[in-house]
């Protein structure tokens, strides 16, 4: 049971003045009807008075934020019942590197990466995967959340396959609000806390909002709750446990295998301990044939309980800082303008690896028949000695990632109206930027290079000091030898910090675009204005994910994998057409035609053409029909099209 303590202030600042003066006379008063003014729903790029269109739009107001009680965009987004479960998760232990920490939003799960995300009608920041973290999008400064439900490539372009999310921004604020939240488990973990600030100012001339959030989330241990205790349960505590630490050693056989076979000649034997699956205990002398049992499957006695080194959920922090402004121009212009910055930093744990002498293929790794602690090895019969295969889960090195993300968005447009005869038209040219770059540092990893040595020739001095080499003569520069049979007792911290691998990666992607849009009415038909849009779209698309130098080598137990760098641009061009056909006759309140098309010129693949037709039909008042015929694509990502593997 989560306990949750919520605290929220606000404060609105309001100044204003009215001058009255007494008349002797009297006055007439007459009062205009001010226009409707036109605004752009998500789904369509022509402005309208009504709000209903023949797309599926579902709509979240600041009110039905409020009381949803969720604190993130992400959490909200992730209750709608058409949210699938994400691959991703901001507390997930198990997350790729680069979206760790994040909150990602897979509509009908189909695909984190098949979801538009838009903030104002703009494009918001990708990974490399072409991942967007909703978490980067301060609640505060939202009016409201429109969920498009349906496909929309002709309006949007690439991704808008499983539907749209459009986060509108408040337009502007006057006064302040503070708000914070505060909770804890019930077993005194996983802390939450959640605080923001927001103040705006605004007047005839424009206005400018500032808002400042930060959250932070505590780990949470799978060992100390009893049903993630262990892998199947407390009810099936042995059926889950894994490989132990304590050395298992079988030969090794023509290609390279474990030789278990007694027919064979083989065996598998692990060390005498005094230890259960909890890793804790001390081993016999490895040295010593005779101290070594045959290993038992089925006998939790040689083996491990990985789930109590593990994270049930990561930790992780988030600050970000948000300002939009607008400037009210001459000749019915405003110049409006968005920047957000965000840092998350996140960590987390699993259990150390379970190595073994084929982790990786390409670069097996045995006990040397020279090893010092090799019991069939020369030290102990002089000629006689073999290579041994080896299984042993390092618990003593538990497998940590931390992630530093950093998220840069900035968009800048100059918007205006004009009058076209009797038309009303508007239109904008805008520039946008985004950028998603980050740093990971690992630790838990096995060098196996390092291991090699490690594992390699060793010898017992005069001094009783156990080296790498054959002799005093004859040593490995900066080897430390490794117990790697004994168990976590008979392990130095010198050889653990040897084989240990610290690595880490650099990531991030880029994408700078230019837009130019226009709408507005040609001309008027019987059931009401012919609504037309077009527009220009040039993205330049840019990413990297450079890895670790020993991954590319596969010479670590981490997953191996190559650079990611590249780059394409696109050009797009739309137009859309909305043609009212019936409205105020029997059967026909209202039917209306919706045609769209965009044509996108891709550097990377070449051109692609989607188009759609949607029709909205009201037969009475209350009553509404939508159908939509519509053509969709996703253009691959970075990471799909320059993955390095």
């Amino acid at each position: 049971m989560h306990q949750r303590k919520q605290i929220a202030v606000a404060v609105t600042l309001a100044v204003s003045a009215m001058s009255a003066f007494a008349q002797t006379t009297p006055t007439t008063t007459t009062t205009e009807a001010a226009p409707l003014q036109r605004v752009e729903v998500t789904g369509s790029r022509i402005r309208a008075v009504d709000l209903a269109t023949a797309q599926p739009v579902q709509v979240m107001s600041q009110e039905q934020i409020q009381k949803s009680g969720l604190v993130t965009v992400g959490d909200i987004l992730n209750n709608l019942s058409s949210a699938g479960s994400p691959a991703f998760s901001k507390g997930a232990v198990l997350t790729s590197n680069r979206e760790m920490g994040g909150q990602f939003l897979d509509m009908r799960n189909l695909g984190a990466q098949r979801l538009l995300v838009l903030v104002d009608g703009k494009r918001w920041s990708q990974s490399v995967d072409g991942f967007t973290d909703m978490s980067t999008i301060p609640s505060s400064m939202i009016d409201r959340i429109d969920i498009l439900k349906d496909g929309a490539s002709a309006i949007y372009g690439s991704d808008a396959i499983a539907g749209v999310v459009n986060i509108i921004l408040k337009k502007n604020m006057e006064g302040g609000q503070f708000s914070g939240y505060v909770g804890q488990n019930k077993e005194g973990d996983g802390k939450t806390q959640d605080w923001s600030l927001s103040y705006g100012v605004a007047s005839d001339k424009g206005s400018l909002m500032f808002g400042l959030s930060h959250s932070k989330q505590g780990e949470v241990w799978a060992r100390d709750r009893a049903i993630t205790a262990y892998t199947y349960g407390p009810n099936h505590i042995e059926d889950g446990l894994g490989a132990g630490p304590w050395g298992r050693i079988t030969p090794i056989t023509a290609a390279g295998t474990s030789n278990t076979s007694a027919a064979a000649g083989g065996f598998n034997r692990v060390i005498n301990h005094t230890g259960t699956y909890d890793g804790v205990g001390t081993s016999a002398d490895v040295r010593n044939p005779n101290n070594y049992h045959a290993y038992d499957n089925n006998s939790p006695l040689d083996k491990y309980n990985s789930t109590q080194d593990m994270m049930f959920q990561a930790p992780n922090e988030l600050t970000s800082i948000f300002t939009k402004g607008t400037i009210n121009l001459p000749a019915d212009m405003r110049f409006t303008t968005t920047a957000m910055y965000a840092q998350r930093n996140s960590s987390t744990q699993v259990a150390g690896y379970p190595l073994q002498s084929t982790s990786q293929v390409a670069n097996k790794v045995y006990i040397s028949k020279d090893s010092y602690y090799n019991p069939y090895g020369n030290s102990v019969n002089p000629g006689q000695g073999i290579d041994l295969f080896f299984a042993r889960r390092t618990i003593e090195l538990p497998r940590i990632t931390d992630n530093k993300n950093k998220t840069l968005h900035i968009d800048a447009a100059l918007e205006g109206s004009l009058n076209l005869g009797s038309s009303a038209w508007d239109w904008s040219v805008g520039y946008n930027h985004s950028s998603v770059t980050g740093i990971t540092n690992s630790s838990g990893n096995i060098n196996l290079f390092r291991l090699a040595k490690a594992l390699g020739p060793s010898f017992m001095g005069a001094d009783g000091v156990v080296r790498c080499g054959t002799s005093m003569n004859n040593l490995v520069d900066g080897c430390v030898p490794f117990n790697i049979i004994g168990g976590p007792s008979a392990s130095t911290p010198e050889a653990l910090a040897y084989i240990n691998h610290r690595g880490g990666g650099t990531y991030g992607s880029t994408v700078n675009s230019a837009t130019a849009d226009i709408s507005g009415e040609i001309f008027q038909l019987p059931a009401g204005g012919l609504g037309f849009a077009a527009g220009l779209e040039h993205r330049d698309v840019r990413g990297y994910d450079r890895r670790d130098a020993l991954e590319q080598q596969v010479l670590t137990t981490n997953l191996a994998g190559f650079d990611t760098v590249g780059d394409y641009k696109v050009k797009e061009a739309y137009a859309e057409l909305n043609v009212p056909v019936l409205k105020d006759v029997p059967f026909a309140k209202l039917l209306s035609l919706n045609l769209a098309t965009r044509y996108s010129d891709y550097s990377n693949f070449g051109d692609t053409t989607n188009s759609k037709v949607s029709v909205m039909w009201k037969p009475i008042d209350d009553l509404l029909v939508r159908g939509t015929w519509a053509e969709g694509f996703r253009a691959p990502a970075l990471g799909d099209t320059f993955g390095g593997g």
